[in-house]
């Protein structure tokens, strides 16, 4: 490529869920427009994503409408790296320490995107140094490199104290019934999950997490004067209205370092929801990515990597209690689940039940080990060119917290109550006979191991 065809700019605008966006430069000066960047393009050495407000190098051509494209992108060399190493305790404003060891003064109105979430020490960024008005260095145009180190954004955003009464509350008053108390019986259900053991597990996974994609789409709307923040839950009454969270400033800030508090949930038609909030959040959505990701192709050919399954003991703890034990058995019911399963995804491709994990689509499909019935556990799919390929699987419970992130699951099989109903008929030292109604005590010992 020609030298004269590389330059540098600024994004502007990008869209994360479409993963395109515009980079300002010295031809959006003279009349040829931005420069148009998809995701694809851009060089990722040190950070999986692009922020609005960050520079770039890059190459670019022409088309023949006469509208410029990026080839490719790149960070600048000339952007410094380093760590955030201190942080005034009820202030706007931090420390960072380069990779040579430089420290650099730097405020919060210098990060770049996901500003409402207060940083953390030990945190990686990417940054450029220039002179203030008082002829001192500080840190600008930072980009945090590691943000999703930050396990859930909301408790970086605000002080939480009283959740239980507010999830509560958004659960029996105000949203529309859903099964949000979903708990498991089984000590194996995800030991990752810290949520489970909480009040209304399924309804705090799903408001952490909306919260964290809000953030991720810039969603997350404050006052004109700074008191006030709003995000839309995506929830809706009885009527139809939108539910929205509505945050105050933290008197506390000093003590906890919280901007923010989780001050109540507000209806779309509420007083002073609107008379601080001008512009109401945008629902937070997660299909204006390839709607074709959200549903099984059954022209491809399904690949369960069952070696692995059985093979890693994390997966295998997820199989029903009385085959954990025994490898041999697990394989053999895993292979009559998957010709089960192909013929059931070939006759209804909603059998596929889309989950949202890590920022993509990933499709969950029914494992039925014991009977054709009832789907035992829930297997994580995810397309590969012409194959869909799985490699783990979840509890029912968890497949359900995970769905529900994009929408109310649907479909028959991914039943969280009937799943709980048959959890305490193990709990309580009966199972049911798959061949018929009459319930019998469990295989194994009555601590639910496998013989």
């Amino acid at each position: 490529m020609s030298a004269d065809n590389v330059a540098e700019g600024t994004l502007t605008y990008f869209d994360i869920q479409k993963g395109r966006g515009y980079i300002a430069w010295e031809g959006s000066k003279d009349g040829r427009g931005d420069v148009r960047i998809k995701f694809e393009c851009y060089k990722r050495t040190t950070s999986d994503r692009l922020v609005r407000g960050e520079p770039l190098r890059f190459g670019w051509k022409k088309l023949d409408d006469g509208k410029h494209v990026a080839e490719w992108a790149e960070t600048p060399e000339y952007r410094l790296k380093g760590k955030i190493t201190d942080l005034a305790a009820d202030k706007d404003y931090g420390t960072i320490t380069s990779e040579d060891g430089t420290s650099v003064f730097f405020h919060f109105r210098s990060l770049l995107g996901r500003w409402c979430i207060r940083p953390t020490l030990g945190e990686k960024v990417e940054y450029e140094i220039e002179r203030d008005q008082r002829n001192r260095n500080q840190a600008v145009r930072v980009k945090r490199l590691d943000y999703r180190g930050c396990r859930h954004p909301l408790e970086g955003f605000a002080n939480l104290q009283g959740l239980d009464e507010n999830l509560s509350k958004l659960a029996t008053t105000l949203a529309q019934e859903e099964e949000w108390d979903y708990r498991s019986l089984d000590p194996e259900y995800d030991p990752d999950d810290e949520h489970r053991d909480a009040a209304l597990p399924v309804l705090r996974n799903y408001i952490y997490y909306i919260f964290a994609h809000a953030v991720e789409l810039d969603s997350v709307t404050v006052a004109n004067d700074g008191s006030y923040a709003a995000f839309n839950t995506g929830l809706l009454t009885d009527n139809w209205e939108q539910i929205y969270g509505f945050f105050t400033r933290n008197k506390a800030q000093s003590k906890d370092g919280k901007r923010w508090v989780l001050d109540s949930w507000r209806l779309e038609s509420d007083k002073k929801l609107l008379a601080q909030i001008t512009r109401l959040p945008a629902l937070v959505k997660f299909h204006d990515k390839n709607i074709s990701d959200f549903f099984y192709d059954t022209s491809c050919r399904l690949q369960i990597q069952k070696d692995h399954i059985i093979s890693d003991e994390r997966n295998l703890q997820r199989f029903p209690s009385n085959m954990r034990g025994d490898k041999e058995l697990c394989l053999s019911a895993l292979d009559a689940a998957e010709k089960r399963l192909i013929d059931r995804v070939d006759r209804n491709y909603k059998v596929a039940v889309p989950q949202w994990y890590k920022g993509r689509v990933q499709l969950l499909v029914p494992l039925c080990l014991r009977t054709k019935k009832r789907a035992d556990l829930a297997l994580v799919v995810e397309r590969h060119g012409q194959f869909y390929v799985g490699e783990t699987a979840l509890k029912i419970g968890w497949a359900y917290s995970n769905a529900r992130l994009i929408c109310k699951p649907e479909s028959d099989w991914l039943n969280i109550k009937r799943d709980q109903k048959t959890q305490g008929q193990v709990a309580s030292g009966l199972a049911r006979d798959e061949g018929s109604n009459q319930l019998h005590p469990p295989v194994g010992d009555p601590a639910g191991r496998a013989p």
